[in-house]
């Protein structure tokens, strides 16, 4: 075949093929890239399609950090890193299947929690177990900024919050049983016949459960007033029966240190009993006890009241311990014996 250009210039040729190139192209079958879609309609559509593509298996998922992973771990398979608006809509479409599932999940949860709440007693001891009947939200809590969480923030908070009402209404009925009994309890001492180890244990009330503090606080208040009234008349029993100017003066306790008598036998919680011993035949003489250590092994410190001196102080002489004995190394005479069973009762006794 003969070429009908063979002869021609570059110059008159270059147009020519051009233009063949261009017809070319426009003839090319078109590329596998689709479309986009002609209208927002149609572009919800292809994404709501897509994202539940994408959510596939969520429903399966039972751990609320599993299923806010799920969108992400897809996105990441289909789309890689480089995301178009399309596939930012599509992952959009599969937090909100994601977030129906986590509603899902706390209604299961919160309907378990809520039947245990009804079926647990109404006891503190209960109470303590189950933290204050609190339903355990921690899971959801770990999860709130995922945009799963966000998608049904409302469904599963609403999910939860029955739970919590019935929970809260339990635990104010244990509160209200418990200081209740408490006041009962308070009422029914003496302060003339019973001491701190007759009262109520504060320390059931003290856990790390925000939801014991009134409890403990208003256990610590009974005490307090319990205590300021026994103080009051076992203070007032002891200086009946120990010399009045006692009252105004103060304890040789050695080293040159003094202690105030009154805050001594009445303030500082020792217990203190004062008796006359002799009379007849015999001097009378005044004793005087103290209750050292734990409440719940007290050590009884008794000595015989002496003075006042001439520098207007007064000693307990000839103490004695019980149970046991004084420490061998301490003379029962001597003022700083006091001292050194006041600050360590431990080192008092033999």
């Amino acid at each position: 075949m003969t070429c009908l250009f063979l002869n021609r210039s570059a110059t008159v040729l270059a147009p020519i093929m051009a233009a063949a190139l261009t017809a070319a192209a426009f003839a090319a079958p078109a590329q596998a890239t689709p479309a986009a879609p002609a209208t927002t309609a149609e572009a919800d559509a292809a994404a709501q399609a897509r994202g539940a593509e994408l959510a596939q298996g969520v429903e399966r998922i039972t751990e609320p950090y599993l299923v806010t992973l799920h969108c992400t771990a897809r996105m990441s398979e289909v789309f890689g890193f480089e995301r178009d608006a399309a596939a930012e809509a599509a992952g959009a479409a599969c937090e909100a299947r994601a977030g129906a599932r986590l509603a899902q999940i706390a209604g299961e949860r919160a309907s378990r929690a809520l039947a245990e709440i009804e079926a647990a007693p109404a006891t503190l001891e209960a109470a303590i177990a189950a933290n204050g009947y609190a339903p355990a939200d921690d899971a959801f809590a770990a999860i709130s900024a995922s945009a799963a969480y966000r998608a049904a923030a409302p469904e599963i908070d609403a999910a939860i919050e029955q739970a919590r009402r019935a929970g809260a209404a339990k635990r104010d009925e244990v509160l209200i049983a418990e200081r209740d009994r408490l006041d009962a309890a308070m009422d029914a001492l003496d302060p003339a016949r019973h001491g701190p180890s007759d009262l109520p244990d504060c320390a059931a009330f003290d856990r790390d459960q925000p939801w014991l503090r009134p409890l403990l606080s208003h256990c610590r208040d009974l005490w307090r007033s319990f205590e300021a009234r026994h103080t009051h008349l076992r203070c007032e029993r002891l200086f009946e029966i120990a010399p009045a100017e006692l009252r105004t003066g103060a304890f040789d306790v050695g080293g040159g240190e003094t202690m105030n008598a009154t805050a001594l036998l009445c303030d500082y919680g020792f217990e203190a009993e004062a008796r006359t011993r002799g009379g007849l035949f015999s001097t009378s003489r005044t004793e005087l006890s103290l209750q050292l250590g734990p409440l719940e092994a007290p050590l009884t410190l008794t000595g015989t009241l002496h003075g006042p001196d001439a520098t207007g102080l007064w000693q307990l002489q000839a103490l004695s311990l019980s149970p046991g004995r004084l420490a061998r190394d301490l003379d029962p005479d001597a003022p700083e014996t006091l001292r050194h069973c006041l600050a360590d009762p431990a080192r008092c006794q033999d």
